[in-house]
């Protein structure tokens, strides 16, 4: 099966106080680090981002339709346009995330039933909906929450059919995003 990938980049990154998914990391930017790991797992990369800067990143980019609704609106725009039944859906801050988190996602994707609509990596007591894999099933729902207004993807998650992905709290580095100086500075090892 083929996946496209979607990296949510359209944040105001208030926390952090400049563009994060530009920001620097080994000599990359944040965003790049991210389309490389999907790159060998996907059969396109998506940006979903009302920057324009950040498209350049990805195969193509997308708009949507909904600015300033948060990552649900990103998650729609990017599943709207995806060629996939299944999209690899990460945030541009998550630089950590490699291919045995992608490889786990994956697989329990392809094991589990028609049923499910979403598949959410949970490690440490905690799940990562923006490290997921979205099948095109859960659309409807989603559109219908911005609709609503209802942007919280907590709130999401309980109506869909949910599969948990659990890793170990070993890997718990993988997870780390980036969203303030002292989580960047961490990251760096300072």
């Amino acid at each position: 099966m083929s996946y496209s990938g979607i990296i949510l980049a359209g944040g105001k990154s208030s926390r952090m106080g400049q563009d994060k998914a530009l920001m620097e990391f080994d000599g990359i930017p944040m965003i790049q680090h991210v389309a490389d790991t999907l790159r060998d797992y996907t059969s396109e990369v998506i940006i979903a981002s009302n920057f324009l800067i950040h498209h350049p990143y990805g195969d193509r980019g997308v708009q949507d339709d909904s600015p300033h609704l948060g990552p649900l609106a990103g998650i729609e725009a990017g599943l709207s346009t995806a060629r996939n039944e299944a999209s690899i859906v990460i945030s541009c801050d998550a630089p950590f995330v490699n291919a045995s988190v992608l490889e786990r996602l994956i697989q329990e994707e392809q094991e589990a039933d028609d049923i499910y609509d979403v598949f959410v990596a949970v490690c440490d007591g905690r799940d990562y909906p923006l490290i997921a894999i979205y099948r095109e099933s859960c659309l409807k729902t989603v559109r219908r929450r911005l609709e609503k207004r209802q942007l919280r993807l907590g709130d999401l998650l309980v109506c869909l059919n949910l599969q948990f992905v659990m890793f170990p709290e070993s890997e718990s580095k993988y997870f780390l995003n980036i969203n303030t100086q002292e989580e960047w500075n961490q990251a760096l090892g300072k």
